[in-house]
């Protein structure tokens, strides 16, 4: 925050220059430069002139660094405009003679929300981690950037700023514990702004009182300096003798006053040194006003009414506090400076933002949402409140309809179809208010009411009888994307309130936990964004290479989403760029975002057991159809997952690409080219499968041939038969997609995974990757039908291909697997299952159903990628791999196979694994691999 350039900032200790009589006798107290060798300061005293030593009695704000005043050898200098400056003062403070005091004025450190103050107001909005790390953080800060001069905000004494007593215990003891650290750097502290009040005890308030009483802690607890605001000093001297806050009070605390340019101000500052002030603030303009000063104290000096000792102790003992103060020794580098610190400055400051956000009152636990798309949703608008954005954003994780209502005008019966609204207020409300909240009120009773007031947050005055009631603080400015991300928990809300209104008391605030992702910067995980260039670099050359013509990128880090990111268009005639939202096809993805998952609910509910035969749940008909039993009767479910069937790697297929005699083509005999009752699975465009040999696919799988050495070798067939087995458990009223859809993607808020895309999403909204050009079967390009021919004959819903997505939304399915089976505050798998299903199995280098990056190479993982990751690959170009022990997920989604499944460069090139190696180069920087 800025310095508040119209207060007078004490700096200093020192002895207070005055008569016996006119003050109590003070208690000693040994400030931290006590004890430190005086030889410099003593020779240095007796070398200055009387213009020399007045200088050292002004520290000046500087707008920008200003060489001829800082060759004026002033006590000290406070940058109030830029880092470079700031930066600047610091490396030509390092050859000074006389070192000076170097401060942080209103400084916005880059890509921070961090000033120069050291505890500003805003901070006790804040949770006690994100609290402490700013602090620590900007301690570290001044360290490195030879700050010796440091300002911590003091509260003020007088009921109209009044909210620092609603902190007065948290206060004092953040405020001794910054002063410890301040003296254990050898950094000055300056604690200022303090109003004294020239009221009789009687008159003064218990806010006031228990203000006063904070500072007296802090003097108490080694406070090295304090200021007074410069409209409480009188003009005479020892005015303060009798007053309720004396001079005694602040025992060897010292003053520092402002200097302004007329000749009443002038005669002022002469008081204040005289009362005992021992460092002025002035202006890089006050040089007049200065002069001035000089002018005066020389004559009073010359007339005796001031003694030259007085200005001698108090220029010795800011030299003593000079030789005591941390000094740097080397120069500072703005790069090092980036270097060290973005990281940790723009993780703090996006943790600030999302800490402006306070939850009040959640007595229905209406926050974080927990079941999304169960009920009908609304966003309303009062009083002209902005929304559009935070529209936007809530639709990201269901539909949400909006509404705008005007003051006035709010009526009950346009809501009675809803069961939950987010209700925005933005500007401040009144008196005539009273009517719009009294059928509010009845609204509250009715659904999941939350009401999201922005600013203004005397507002809460109004609010008090509403079930969920949250805070924003506008001047951190958190954006609708954190915003939605609170209601629907991908934040964790533990901001806390800045000031009391009625029943809401400062310092108060909910805390509510993280359930879901959210997105974030890099460097809130500790990665720069910068070091992430180098994937837009290997998306190109992919691109450039045509090994694909474009893709989506999710990397996934803690909970958090640093990178979603799409890259070129959807084919190489680059007519439709790649967005974040469109779909592509997952091929093989599908074994471990449906079919397995799927499977483990089953096994959690005992339905299917591992080590069970699939000859307990083969249908007796199967035996008198195929005249002999299923190859599949002894094989288990365990050795299905782990690909040691011994099924060959797919069903041979050829007749149904090639059937032909001499009496009759593939047309007349499997296909038709428009749909009726018995051509109704649909492969393609004008392409339907004769039902009757939908279940001939059924009987192909169970007469496959069978390696009696069951040795691993990957095979589709294996998951084909999970999932006919599952669809027979599947209820009867759903088909096995609409299954799915139940179990996991609808409350997941997944819009975009789903089987047969063309029959689900809005490809208004939604638009959907080509996958191939199928000139061998279809003759078509396949867009929106899946690529793989078994699922296709299958009508687009397999165990081993078939589903469609986003790259985000493989992600978010990938979390709740992450989380041991939970998401969203909902448990959708058991954690021991998901930890079965996913470790390496005995004598195998998979999982079950899950693919392991075992190896040190592979053209589709990161060489850093441990063995305790897991996930899986997709002939259409995709991937997934989830690491456990790193927290981190990585998903890539591309149509290489357009328009030519042939083309293998993405492997060849490696491109899946240099992307995912990328991540892991920052999670393990070299020094930490060496």
């Amino acid at each position: 925050m800025a310095f508040r350039i119209y207060m007078a900032l004490a700096i200093l200790m020192l002895f207070i220059s005055c008569n016996e009589q006119e003050l109590p006798t003070q208690k000693v107290r040994a400030l931290p430069f006590y004890g430190v060798q005086t030889s410099w300061a003593d020779s240095v005293l007796n070398e200055l002139s009387l213009d020399e030593k007045l200088n050292q009695l002004f520290v000046i704000e500087m707008s920008r660094f200003d060489s001829n005043l800082f060759e004026q050898n002033y006590g000290g200098c406070i940058i109030d405009s830029d880092l470079e400056d700031l930066i600047h003062l610091a490396n030509q403070n390092l050859n000074k003679d006389i070192p000076l005091f170097v401060g942080a004025g209103s400084i916005d450190f880059p890509e921070s929300l961090l000033s120069g103050e050291l505890l500003p107001i805003g901070l006790f909005g804040l949770s006690e981690e994100t609290f402490d790390s700013v602090l620590s953080l900007k301690q570290q800060l001044f360290n490195y950037l030879g700050v010796n001069f440091c300002m911590m905000d003091v509260p003020c004494n007088d009921s109209s700023y009044s909210p620092w007593a609603d902190f007065s215990s948290r206060y004092v003891q953040k405020a001794i514990s910054t002063m410890n650290s301040c003296r254990s750097n050898g950094q000055v502290m300056v604690a200022g702004s303090y109003r004294i009040c020239e009221k009789d005890s009687m008159q003064t308030t218990s806010k006031e009182k228990e203000v006063n009483q904070m500072i007296e802690q802090l003097i108490d607890s080694g406070l090295i300096s304090i200021g007074i605001e410069r409209s409480c000093y009188p003009a005479d001297p020892f005015v303060f003798r009798d007053s309720n806050y004396s001079k005694a009070r602040f025992d060897r605390g010292g003053l520092l006053a402002s200097l302004n340019t007329d000749e009443q101000d002038t005669v002022r500052c002469c008081s204040q040194f005289k009362w005992g002030a021992d460092l002025f603030y002035a202006q890089s303009s006050d040089s007049a006003c200065i002069k001035r000063f000089k002018k005066v104290v020389k004559e009073k000096l010359e007339t005796n009414q001031i003694d030259i000792s007085e200005l001698d102790d108090r220029v010795r003992n800011i030299l003593i506090a000079k030789t005591w103060m941390r000094k740097s020794n080397e120069p500072i580098n703005k790069q090092e400076y980036l270097s060290q610190f973005h990281i940790p400055l723009r993780g703090v400051s996006e943790q600030i933002k999302k800490e402006s956000l306070v939850l009040l009152k959640n007595e229905n636990n209406s926050v974080p949402v927990r079941d999304i798309n169960a009920i009908k949703t609304g966003l309303v608008s009062y009083r002209g409140a902005k929304f559009g954005q935070l529209y936007e954003e809530l639709n990201k994780f269901e539909d949400v309809a909006y509404f705008k209502v005007s003051k006035g005008k709010f009526r009950v019966g346009r809501f009675k179809s809803f069961g939950k609204l987010v209700l925005l207020i933005q500007g401040k409300l009144d008196t005539t208010s009273a009517k719009d909240l009294e059928e509010l009120s009845t609204l509250d009773d009715q659904l999941d009411l939350i009401i999201v007031n922005i600013g203004f947050s005397k507002n809460l005055e109004y609010l008090e009888d509403f079930t969920t009631v949250m805070q924003v603080y506008g001047e951190y400015s958190l954006g609708p994307q954190n915003l939605a991300e609170a209601i629907y928990g991908g934040i964790m809300i533990k901001g806390r309130l800045r000031k009391s209104h009625g029943v809401f008391k400062a310092g108060y605030g909910l805390t509510t936990n993280k359930t879901r992702l959210e997105y974030a910067l890099p460097e809130e995980v500790g990665i720069h964004t910068d070091s992430l260039q180098r994937v837009r670099s290997i998306a190109r050359e992919m691109i450039f290479t045509e090994a694909a013509p474009g893709c989506q990128i999710v990397a996934i880090k803690n909970g958090k989403i640093i990178y979603d990111r799409s890259f070129g268009h959807h084919t190489y005639d680059k007519i439709r760029p790649v967005r974040n939202t469109d779909v592509y096809d997952l091929a093989s993805l599908t074994k471990i975002l449906a079919t397995t998952p799927a499977f483990m609910t089953f096994f959690d509910s005992k339905t299917f057991l591992l080590d069970d035969s699939l000859g307990i749940y083969l249908p007796d008909s199967l035996e008198k159809k195929l005249g002999k039993k299923s190859t599949f009767e002894g094989v288990t479910f365990r050795e299905l997952l782990e690909h040691k069937s011994g099924a060959a790697s797919g069903l041979r297929l050829k007749k149904f690409y090639q059937y032909q005699n001499d009496s009759m083509g593939r047309w007349d005999k499997y296909y038709c080219d428009y749909q009726h009752p018995d051509f109704a699975i649909k492969i393609s465009d004008n392409f339907y499968l004769d039902a009757d040999y939908y279940d001939s696919l059924w009987y192909m799988l169970n007469a496959v041939k069978l390696d009696p050495e069951k040795q691993y070798k990957y095979s589709d067939i294996n998951m084909n038969m999970i999932y006919k087995l599952m669809v027979g458990k599947v209820p009867k009223e759903q088909s096995y997609s609409m299954y799915l859809d139940s179990l996991f993607y609808r409350s997941l808020g997944l819009k975009t995974m789903c089987f047969n895309p063309l029959n689900k999403l809005d490809t208004n909204l939604i638009k959907i990757a080509p996958t191939e050009y199928d000139t061998y079967w279809r003759g078509a390009v396949l867009k929106g039908y899946v690529h793989d021919p078994t699922a296709a004959l299958f009508g687009g819903e397999a165990g081993s291909a078939g589903l469609f997505s986003s790259a985000k939304d493989v992600g978010v399915f990938c979390q709740m697997i992450l989380n041991g089976g939970e998401y969203g505050g909902r448990r959708y798998i058991r954690d021991t299952t998901i930890a079965l299903f996913t470790c390496l199995q005995p004598d195998s280098e998979r999982g079950l159903g899950f693919d392991k990056p075992t190896g040190d190479t592979s053209s589709t993982k990161a060489y850093d990628c441990p063995v305790s990751a897991y996930g899986h690959t997709g002939f259409t170009g995709t991937c997934v791999w989830v690491d456990p022990v790193n927290d981190f997920i990585f998903v890539f989604c591309s149509n290489r196979v357009y328009p030519d499944p042939l083309n293998n460069k993405i492997n060849t090139l490696s491109i899946r694994a240099r992307l995912h190696q990328i991540f892991y180069d920052q999670i393990f920087p070299i020094d930490q691999k060496e």
